[in-house]
């Protein structure tokens, strides 16, 4: 186990305790744990059953992506996608990518644009 907390001291007689405010299994933490009751689960549901596995396509029809319209990296996605894979339909979403706003952003462009996808798949 592991555990933590605040150690403080006993003072009549001296001693040290440990005041123990979380406690947790020594290897797995409580996230590792929850992943595998969470694939157990789904391998009892049989959604890793060999039946259900498409092979992936070898190039993706479309492509999503969330980031800024002014910067540099979406002109060189673009100019190297062009080059390498040219009938790629791409999903562009603008959102900020700096400052505290930025998580946000992406995560709402992310779901945009697999609302989007989904819809015209």
């Amino acid at each position: 186990m592991v555990a933590r907390g605040k150690i403080s001291v006993y003072e009549p007689k001296g001693e040290y305790q440990f005041v123990c405010e979380h406690l947790e299994p020594h290897g797995l933490g409580a996230r590792q744990l929850a992943f595998e009751q969470l694939k157990k689960q789904l391998q009892a549901e049989g959604l890793f059953d060999a039946a259900r596995k498409r092979a992936l396509p070898a190039l993706p029809r479309k492509i999503g992506i969330v980031t800024s319209l002014d910067g540099a990296a979406l002109r060189d996605i673009i100019k190297v996608l062009r080059r390498r894979h040219a009938n790629a339909h791409l999903v562009i979403c603008p959102c900020r990518v700096q400052g505290d706003e930025c998580g946000a952003g992406h995560r709402e462009g992310l779901r945009q644009i697999g609302a989007w996808t989904a819809w015209t798949s």
